[in-house]
């Protein structure tokens, strides 16, 4: 978005997709509400939603490069919560 407002004012949604060196162990959050450790080595970032909930949200992905897909692995939070 260089810095550009108008960039930001005209975009529906903004994502960032960040692709780990290594696989990175983290704590992420499924759609069931569970958190578990998981291995994720792709993390989106959803930098502006406009018309919808998740506006800073963590995703962490797990890319298959055979058949070039991701799966999802939840949301991630910073640390675990009881």
């Amino acid at each position: 978005m260089a810095g550009s407002r108008a960039f930001g004012r005209f975009a529906q949604t903004v994502v960032w997709l960040k692709r780990y060196d290594k696989p990175q162990m983290m704590w992420v959050k499924n759609t069931y509400g569970l958190q578990e450790q998981m291995m994720i080595d792709r993390e989106l970032k959803l930098i502006k939603v406009r018309n919808a909930a998740g506006q800073g949200l963590r995703i962490g992905l797990q890319f298959n490069s055979n058949t070039l897909t991701f799966t999802e692995c939840g949301a991630i939070v910073e640390d675990y919560e009881s």
